[in-house]
């Protein structure tokens, strides 16, 4: 394919995933910034949602589980509950168990955050035991396809994959929010 030929079958692509780009857009938290924000943040927020836009999902789990490893670190150096040399060295897992912990989550975050890494896994070290695991809670009709699930979650069939690409997105956006959204005036 040369140039023009790639220009013209991007030029149909866009038109035809146009519509399903501007409904995603508008699923997306709408969170404003007013202070403080942790290093790299907005480095890692704003590409995680145009990879949702973009419907890159497993790339906004991954994206989300960085965006969590980040907000949960500054948490505990802030707190002063480690070094930054030290926090920096802790797993995701590590991260969430020290900051439930220091009750700096609860664990209902705790619940939400392991969801989001265990997907977050699943997808970054290709598990296809866990992903297959994914596939079989949402298509338990295939229970003689076992090598068939794993392919049906990562499909772009705007099914299961997408559900938890958004639901990462939103929760760590909402943490985000919540302690690095605009404070409100007095």
């Amino acid at each position: 394919m040369d140039d023009n030929e790639f220009r013209k079958y991007l030029e149909q692509k866009d038109a035809e995933t146009r519509e399903d780009r501007v409904n995603r857009r508008k699923r997306l938290p709408s969170i404003r910034f007013g202070w403080y924000l942790p290093e790299l943040l907005w480095e890692y927020s704003s590409p995680a949602d145009q990879l949702y836009i973009d419907g890159q999902f497993g790339a906004v789990i991954i994206w989300s589980a960085t965006l969590l490893e980040l907000i949960l670190a500054d948490k505990l150096i802030a707190g002063g509950k480690g070094t930054k040399e030290l926090v920096e060295l802790l797993s995701l897992a590590e991260k969430t168990r020290l900051c439930t912990d220091f009750e700096i989550i609860t664990k209902k975050d705790r619940k939400s955050i392991d969801k989001i890494r265990e997907l977050r896994n699943a997808i970054a070290h290709a598990n296809v035991g866990k992903l297959d695991q994914r596939g079989k809670r949402h298509y338990p009709d295939l229970e003689e396809a076992s090598k068939v699930r794993p392919h049906l979650y990562l499909a772009d069939l705007g099914g299961p994959l997408e559900e938890d690409a958004l639901y990462s997105l939103t929760y760590t956006m909402s943490l985000v929010e919540k302690w690095y959204g605009e404070k409100p005036s007095d």
